[in-house]
């Protein structure tokens, strides 16, 4: 793409995303910004995406699926979305995990593009991989797998304490690791489950005994 046209496609994407949050409202009640849009799409988004454009094959996915300023078109959006996935795009692997997850029901196909991301470092992809390894979904169970990748998933710090919690069930029941009482109760402290910790601390294994929230 010649400089000048790529100067407008980046203010071209720059503008759907400044307009995206309420997709709906601002075309219906701006006839003015409605036709940029659509002029948009026809002059600039669709051309780039002809010359394999990642971020304009991105925003029309987005376009196609709600039918923002194009007629929708989910078929369309999802070839998008596997052409920047099998492009590396973690964030289109993981979304194509999730259709094979929970639309077409093929857990093997959607272990198989979470571990795609997971290798390529995205944290969220190796706390899926883990999840499946724990469960043994889509994949052979394997405890020792599911802690490897629990353990690299809780090193970022966007990760919300899911790996952090399975870690401390690891440690807590012997899975996949040796049993470590101690080891657990860091794990829960790391999750901020700070009076789990304190109760595995104090009771061992009879801590669920002592817990007023257990509610065995």
């Amino acid at each position: 793409m010649k400089p000048n046209h790529q100067s407008e496609l980046d203010a071209f994407t720059d503008f759907c995303l400044e307009h995206w949050n309420d997709p709906y409202n601002s075309l219906e009640s701006n006839p003015e910004l409605k036709a940029k849009l659509e002029e948009g799409i026809q002059n600039l988004l669709l051309p780039a995406c002809e010359e394999g454009d990642e971020n304009a094959m991105f925003w029309m996915a987005e376009c196609y699926d709600v039918g923002w300023g194009i007629e929708p078109d989910g078929q369309k959006a999802f070839t998008l979305r596997r052409k920047l996935a099998e492009m590396g795009h973690t964030d289109q692997q993981i979304n194509m995990g999730n259709y094979y997850r929970e639309v077409k029901w093929n857990p093997r196909a959607a272990f198989c593009w979470y571990m795609r991301a997971a290798k390529q470092g995205d944290w969220y992809g190796q706390l899926l991989v883990a999840d499946c390894f724990f469960k043994g979904d889509g994949v052979k169970q394997d405890y020792v797998e599911a802690v490897k990748w629990y353990e690299l998933a809780a090193t970022n710090p966007n990760e919300w304490n899911h790996a952090a919690l399975q870690l401390a069930q690891c440690y807590r029941e012997g899975l996949g690791v040796k049993k470590d009482l101690e080891k657990a109760a860091e794990w829960y402290d790391k999750a901020e489950w700070h009076d789990k910790a304190q109760l595995i601390r104090t009771y061992g294994d009879d801590a669920d005994e002592h817990d007023p929230d257990c509610p065995f």
